[in-house]
């Protein structure tokens, strides 16, 4: 039972590992049209606190021209962990620029069916 336990504990650790090292490929590559399939239909986004409900690409567009004007050169996984809710999971990532000026991006994840989908973005300058 006990290496039961150890082997399920394992496989969501490295599950999770997987996901974030997913976002970060994404991130490091820009490849916003991939981003926009990691999401629900409809996203909370949050960019330098301002916040609205947005339709998936529309909010990918906006990350992707605040991203785009930041001129990220450097991307960190900073956090993977899970909220309160059994369901919730969630993944924080820092970007720097050439001047060192760094973002923070949270992402937030909720299962949908059997998959974990982006329910809401916040971008913040550090």
């Amino acid at each position: 039972m006990k290496n039961l336990i150890l082997i399920i504990a394992i496989t969501i650790g490295l599950t999770i590992q997987c996901m974030g090292q997913d976002y970060m490929k994404v991130l490091n590559e820009k490849d916003y049209a991939t981003l926009v399939s990691y999401t629900n239909a409809t996203i909370n986004l949050e960019i330098d606190r301002n916040k609205s409900t947005e339709k998936s690409t529309v909010a990918i567009n906006k990350v992707q021209e605040k991203l785009e004007a930041f001129s990220a050169i450097k991307w960190e996984s900073v956090h993977r962990g899970a909220s309160e809710s059994k369901d919730a999971k969630y993944f924080i990532a820092e970007a720097r620029n050439a001047s060192g000026d760094g973002l923070r991006l949270f992402f937030h994840l909720e299962t949908v069916g059997d998959k974990r989908k982006i329910s809401s973005i916040r971008v913040r300058a550090l």
